[in-house]
């Protein structure tokens, strides 16, 4: 199994960081097809107060959906420039590094 290195996640990050405003713009902003079929799958069965974690939430398309549904949904980006998108979408967000920070919460599901 080859795991990211700690470098290669920073590169990662500094290439989002950079280029945020561009990634939201390119990616489409309603949910379909086989995302939409996977999201409704992944909450099947859940509470209608299940608290759902999302890692990497981006501009927070996949978190608004899932706020659609009644979900409570904590959004986290180790991007910071996402962080401000997600502020601006009414999204609860907190900065999270999936490969250096450790989870400080009980969830009913981790996205």
């Amino acid at each position: 199994m080859n795991i990211m290195s700690s470098d290669q996640n920073d590169l990662t990050i500094a290439s989002y960081e950079d280029n945020a405003d561009r990634y939201s713009n390119a990616t489409r902003t309603n949910i379909g097809g086989l995302l939409m079929r996977w999201l409704d799958s992944s909450i099947e069965g859940l509470a209608s107060d299940a608290l759902i974690f999302e890692i990497g939430s981006g501009p927070g398309r996949d978190a608004l959906y899932l706020k659609s549904k009644g979900y409570n949904v904590q959004c986290s980006d180790a991007t910071k420039a996402f962080l401000v998108q997600l502020a601006d979408n009414g999204l609860d967000a907190r900065y999270f590094n999936v490969i250096k920070d450790a989870f400080s919460g009980t969830y009913d599901l981790i996205l």
